[in-house]
């Protein structure tokens, strides 16, 4: 008897890449091209497995790792997901030079995975880390699959939310940030919305969870050091179906065929975040409209007609 082959997932990560970009969602989720890394991704690659660990340590042994096992981890995981795959650097680092940029960003690992260890981790009461789960939807070419950063069960009231204790099973989720993007980052989050309703058809569609939290790493500068800021919300029935309603229109845009390429005003439409545009490799990202250029010369002043730039534009477009 032959068994059902497996259907494509998509992961919210797919989702967002889709609803931000979707000319990258093309390229590195249904074509398979991996994303060049920048130091940013290294940074929350290397400081998200430090975390796993610290937590996971936390669920076997009822303790966090010591502080120097922090710092070794978190050293470790930097150096791998930087020899995971080619760096590409911004204008700015590559004036700093390689070693540099390289020490810089694993020591800004270090400093986020210490302020996690410190901040956080002490309460969090943690069921599973890493957790992946899918969500089979029946009628549609793909099923929705994603890995929550950390299972928990709070026993003991951590603030208030709402007016009321935050206490009971909830799921969490662990960010690096340059800055505290607030508490409407966690409340709109569509990533964690998924993560309810899993847990929601988990439990036999009989209970949300009582929270989801967002634990934000902002990052260290020269004048400050890393620190932690968590916020807490809750989703509803009401928040599950636009959820589903997202996830039946992103099967219909991957259907078409029409992936639209970000707006260029996106701040994620820029080097530091895009593999694609700091590679050099995206041809809808402008780096020229980036920063002041030098007024370009020649022109019908120096024997160019308007029809030879209109020529040589067609040629252009029409090569591609």
């Amino acid at each position: 008897m032959s068994e059902t082959p497996k259907k494509p997932q998509l992961h919210q990560s797919h989702l967002q890449a889709l609803s931000r970009c979707g000319y990258k969602f093309s390229r590195a989720v249904l074509g398979g091209e991996r994303e060049p890394q920048t130091t940013p991704l290294v940074i929350g690659t290397g400081t998200h497995a430090t975390n796993a660990q610290d937590l996971q340590n936390k669920i076997d042994r009822g303790i966090l790792l010591p502080r120097d096992a922090i710092a070794d981890f978190a050293r470790d995981n930097f150096l791998r997901a930087w020899d995971e795959t080619p760096v590409v650097l911004t204008d700015d680092e590559r004036f700093q030079g390689l070693q540099k940029a390289k020490a810089s960003a694993m020591d800004k690992t270090i400093e986020c995975s210490k302020a996690y260890h410190y901040e956080c981790a002490p309460k969090i009461e943690p069921i599973a880390v890493e957790k992946k789960f899918v969500i089979n939807f029946i009628d549609y070419e793909f099923d929705f699959a994603g890995q929550i950063d950390v299972d928990e069960n709070k026993t003991m009231a951590d603030g208030e939310m709402f007016g009321d204790p935050i206490i009971g099973e909830g799921i969490r989720d662990t960010k690096t940030r340059k800055t505290n993007l607030g508490q409407s980052e966690v409340e709109k989050s569509e990533q964690y919305t998924h993560y309810a309703f899993y847990k929601w058809i988990e439990s036999g569609k009989t209970k949300i969870p009582a929270f989801v939290a967002q634990d934000s790493i902002i990052k260290p500068t020269r004048s400050r050091s890393a620190y932690c800021v968590t916020h807490y919300s809750r989703r509803t029935l009401d928040d599950f179906a636009v959820a589903f309603h997202r996830f039946d229109q992103a099967c219909k845009i991957i259907a078409s065929g029409a992936f639209t390429p970000a707006n260029p005003c996106d701040w994620w439409c820029s080097k530091e975040f895009c593999g694609f545009a700091a590679a050099g490799t995206c041809k809808f990202y402008n780096s020229k409209s980036r920063g002041i250029t030098k007024k370009p010369t020649g022109g019908i002043k120096n024997g160019i007609s308007k029809q030879d730039v209109l020529a040589g534009l067609s040629r252009t477009l029409s090569n591609g």
